[in-house]
């Protein structure tokens, strides 16, 4: 077990999969933290439109360009309008109204469904080692999420909804994206979809006459959700969608829950049990059987 444990984290697809997730899990905290003063369109108007600025400067740096096909452009945009608009307007919606912790929590939803869909889109095959990979994990959030308990739909039931909503929005992405990246560069297809992403929802804000610069603007959330929650880690995404199958990689998100948890504790003072070890354990070891494969 400890040989498998290294040789995944030595692979670079593995490695890069694992960092991603962690700093996604901090996205949670920074989104109810921007919540509480901006309204949803500006929060991810700014998110994403920053993020396709902060990315310019990496594109000429490893000499990838904007070049992108028509096709591919089209792939991106309607990325950017699903994915980088309209699902994470919901989330920071419900992140509003619920806790971020439960927010970590209502993501077990997304992996499960990316799999089906890269298994009818993709035809990547659904193994017995990926099922049991995948009821690992998902004892191991409910254990988190305190199920049984109130702590498992914390906040109101129309803000969990709007999470869930947004969270099986966003697992299109990886069908969506992996036929793109075998033709275009990761960080190219990254960039057009924030862009859009961002002009989307920074539209949508100025029709609604949303305030964009409030008292008590957030300056530290929001560049750090706009730059380490999507420049680095989304980009680092779509290299790990290049590398892996998209059935594998979206195991990596249930690492989420237990950094969102964990981080929602350590910043917002909200509960974590030490029955938690036992749930991190679940997740760790299905992550573990669904990659092993490709570990080894």
């Amino acid at each position: 077990m400890f040989y498998v444990i290294v040789n995944l984290t030595m692979k670079p697809g593995f490695f890069l999969a694992i960092l991603c997730n962690l700093i996604w899990s901090f996205s949670y905290v920074f989104q109810k933290q921007c919540a509480t003063v901006l309204s949803a369109d500006v929060v991810v108007g700014l998110r994403f439109g920053l993020a396709a600025v902060f990315l310019t400067p990496a594109l000429f740096f490893f000499k990838t360009g904007c070049a992108i096909s028509r096709k591919d452009f089209l792939r991106a945009a309607l990325i950017g309008l699903i994915c980088y608009t309209f699902a994470p307007m919901m989330q920071v919606i419900g992140i509003h109204h619920s806790k971020a912790g439960t927010a970590g929590i209502l993501i077990v939803a997304e992996p499960i469904f990316s799999i089906l869909a890269a298994c009818l889109l993709l035809d990547e095959p659904f193994t017995r080692r990926l099922l049991l990979s995948i009821g690992c994990v998902i004892c191991g959030v409910l254990i988190l999420s305190g199920v049984g308990s109130s702590s498992l739909v914390s906040g109101t039931l129309l803000a969990n909804l709007l999470i869930l909503g947004s969270v099986l929005t966003e697992a299109l992405q990886g069908p969506l994206a992996k036929g793109v990246l075998s033709r275009t560069h990761p960080l190219v297809l990254a960039f057009y979809s924030y862009l859009i992403g961002g002009i989307a929802a920074t539209c949508f804000g100025l029709a609604q006459g949303s305030d964009f610069y409030p008292d008590g603007f957030p300056h530290v959330p929001v560049l750090a959700l706009a730059f380490l929650c999507t420049t680095v880690a989304y980009s680092i995404w779509y290299v790990v969608l290049k590398l892996m199958p998209v059935s594998r990689a979206v195991l990596f998100i249930y690492l989420q829950p237990a950094g969102a948890s964990l981080f929602a504790w350590l910043v917002l003072g909200e509960s974590l049990r030490t029955l938690d070890a036992l749930a991190l354990g679940l997740i760790f070891a299905g992550i573990l059987i669904g990659t092993e494969n490709q570990a080894s």
